[in-house]
């Protein structure tokens, strides 16, 4: 235990509780112990550990103070930081009276362990306890580090007790629900977990005091990871149960792999067959796209073919349209050849039978010229 701060002045105020004349914790919340200690001198401080005395403030309320030339008034930003100093002094001297009260003989406040000094440390059934308590904030990697310290220095387990939760899941943590409780206990809010049938581990509202006793039993609680990622503190029986239900849940999970496993290989077994008919279809397809690309060459040919015959055959009937132009102009020429022809024909038919007359005249003139 640390001896009395002469440096600095002591600002707190409104304390309700103090350190005894063997260093022991004293709450005097409790009326028994406020009338004990009101006519008994040898409280001292729980920060400077200068001596206090017992009073009822205005509202009746218990408190110790200062005795004359010990305390000193600051302003209000001094008195707050006072008060959080107290509220974390109180906390801390508490946990070593509680490790006392379950059987600890070398329980202390801030002594030193090698190279780190935890908050509270001390020895049951063989075991070396280590407690840290944080007000303020905290990086998670400090943390971790100091833990890791601790335990190399000869802590069996670490607990840490903390205003700030923001690494509460990470490490061997309870969250403490406020630093100036009503009662004689304190509260966590977070950091133990209770199993809950079909829910697993949930958070759950823990009493310090009770988690201190099963905590020190050595038997009754642990610490693990719920999950790759949060952790907390359990009751071995909860762990058990949660441990159960994992393995129930991993086994359903294998039963439900092997049956996705199996339905996977039936499906790759028709996405093969399917993926042979596709092949199939597809040469197919091929083999009739080929078919159809040579019906259409051979159908352009054929187009090509007819359009060129559709062109010979125009010419044709042009040619044929000529022909009979041409046939119909000789057909009129022959009528009219035949119609000239016919014509000559008579004109010499006419001749001839003036011929033939004239010759008949002549020979009967003639044969008449004879007779005479």
């Amino acid at each position: 235990m640390a001896g009395p701060d002469l440096g600095n002045p002591c600002y707190a105020l409104e304390m309700d509780a103090a350190l005894g004349r063997h260093d022991e914790y004293i709450d005097i919340r409790d009326p028994k112990v406020f009338a004990t200690w009101q006519k008994t001198p040898g409280l001292r401080c729980l920060v400077c550990q200068h001596p206090v005395t017992v009073y009822h403030s205005s509202a009746k309320n218990p408190f110790v103070r200062h005795g004359k030339g010990f305390g000193a008034t600051g302003d209000r930003a001094a008195k707050t930081s006072a008060r959080e100093t107290f509220l974390h002094f109180r906390l801390k001297h508490w946990v070593c009276a509680e490790l006392k009260a379950l059987g600890s003989k070398d329980a202390q406040v801030e002594t030193r362990l090698e190279a780190r000094t935890p908050d509270v440390f001390g020895h049951l059934h063989g075991r070396g306890f280590a407690v840290e308590v944080q007000w303020s904030g905290l990086d998670h990697s400090v943390a971790q580090a100091r833990t890791r310290d601790l335990l190399a220095a000869g802590a069996d387990e670490v607990l840490w007790l903390t205003r700030p939760c923001t690494w509460a899941e990470r490490l061997p943590v309870l969250g403490i629900i406020s630093f100036n409780p009503d009662g004689d206990d304190y509260t966590a809010h977070t950091g133990f977990l209770t199993y809950r049938p079909r829910l697993g581990l949930r958070p759950a509202h823990m009493s310090v005091r009770d988690f201190l006793r099963d905590w020190t039993a050595g038997d009754r609680l642990a610490w693990a990871y719920v999950d790759h990622k949060k952790g907390g503190w359990a009751t071995v029986t909860d762990w058990q149960h949660h441990t159960k239900a994992q393995a129930e849940e991993i086994a359903a999970k294998k039963r439900q792999l092997a049956a996705a496993l199996t339905e996977r290989d039936e499906l790759r077994a028709k996405f093969e067959t399917a993926c042979n008919s596709l092949r199939t279809t597809a040469d197919k397809l091929t083999r009739q796209t080929t078919a159809v690309e040579q019906a259409l060459t051979y159908r352009k040919q054929l187009e090509s073919k007819i359009t060129s015959q559709n062109a010979e055959l125009h010419r044709a009937d042009q040619d044929i349209k000529t022909a009979e132009q041409e046939r119909s102009a000789a057909q009129q020429k022959i009528a009219d050849l035949t119609d000239q022809l016919a014509w000559q024909a008579a004109r010499l038919n006419l001749r001839a039978a003036a011929t033939i007359t004239l010759t008949v005249l002549c020979l009967a003139l003639g044969l008449a010229v004879l007779l005479t």
